[in-house]
């Protein structure tokens, strides 16, 4: 039985992946989280330890043997260092990094970015926060490729463009959930004849990229290689209004706005910019297609819906 570390792992991708290694069995699973949110689950073995402590990684994970260790939360290269030294006394066949497809340089329009794309070579301007978080991750890429080659650890990074699903805390389509059920007014993005081009977005469900990721660990191919994990559609604010109708029942209200308009208003995608990504080589690569839109967001609505115990005929059905 295959011995599993995962770094993280209490919400969202992270809790996805381990539900999914338990489907799949044969894998002996620890979670090193904060113990904020516990998993509460027998079948899941959990260390309470707060990763940026050098000491007490030391300690908690101090001589042990690992087949594979997932890391979704390292947040910049001192993360992984702290990781590592903390697992230099152990045995570690694998190491896989969950970074972000954010860390390519800026794209052309409507052309998604392959793992060849040239890479930030500065921090993005503006959004200090995002900008610096995007130019960290890139630093922890580096320094975990670094580390592990050096000590002669197989090790993969995947970069998930858009993530959605299930347990998902970022407000990306709970943004438009939330609009959709207190019946308000939803503004988007795409004026008709404004003369600019309406962006478009490469999403990814946390389904795919949870399987996507489990194949990994089976899989030698993936050694020493980087992924992007991106479903092939090409989505737009008015594919996802389309969405969301369906999946509702409701005929949305919706005000479109001009690119300019939109700039400052607090919405979830770039007005002004496509972030598009292939992610095609690990699809081609592993066999497994990715889930379609409308299917897996579908799916989400209604997770959403029963995890805040709301009844759909309880959504006002006048759009205010």
């Amino acid at each position: 039985m295959k011995k599993i570390l995962i770094i993280g792992g209490s919400y969202f991708f992270g809790r996805v992946f381990v539900e999914t290694l338990l489907e799949k069995g044969g894998c002996e699973i620890t979670v090193l989280n904060r113990g904020k949110i516990p998993f509460r689950n027998p079948a899941v073995k959990e260390i309470v330890c707060d990763r940026r402590d050098a000491g007490l990684m030391a300690g908690k994970l101090a001589a042990s043997e690992w087949d594979a260790v997932i890391d979704f939360c390292a947040y910049t290269a001192d993360d992984i260092q702290i990781l590592m030294q903390a697992l230099s006394r152990s045995q570690l066949s694998r190491y896989i990094l969950i970074s972000t497809a954010s860390v390519y340089a800026e794209q052309g329009p409507a052309v998604p970015l392959t793992e060849e794309a040239p890479l930030l070579n500065s921090p993005l301007p503006g959004d200090e926060d995002y900008g610096g978080y995007v130019w960290n991750k890139l630093q922890a890429e580096q320094a975990a490729a670094g580390i592990c080659t050096g000590r002669g650890t197989d090790w993969t990074i995947l970069r998930p463009a858009v993530i959605f699903g299930k347990f998902n805390y970022a407000p990306r389509e709970s943004w438009f959930f939330e609009k959709i059920i207190a019946g308000e007014k939803i503004v988007i993005p795409g004026t008709e004849g404004d003369g600019t081009s309406v962006p478009q977005y490469s999403f990814v469900s946390v389904w795919d990229a949870a399987v996507l990721t489990a194949w990994c660990l089976d899989s030698p191919e993936t050694r020493g290689q980087c992924f992007n994990l991106a479903a092939p559609e090409k989505i737009s604010y008015g594919t996802l209004i389309e969405t969301f109708s369906e999946a509702s029942g409701i005929d949305l209200n919706v005000e479109r706005l001009s690119v300019q308009q939109t700039l400052n208003l607090p919405i979830p995608f770039p007005p002004d910019r496509s972030l598009l990504y292939s992610g095609a080589r690990i699809s081609e690569l592993s066999g497994i297609n990715y889930t379609d839109f409308n299917s897996a967001m579908k799916r989400t609505w209604e997770l959403y819906l029963i995890g805040h115990g709301i009844d759909r005929r309880s959504i006002p059905r006048t759009r205010s």
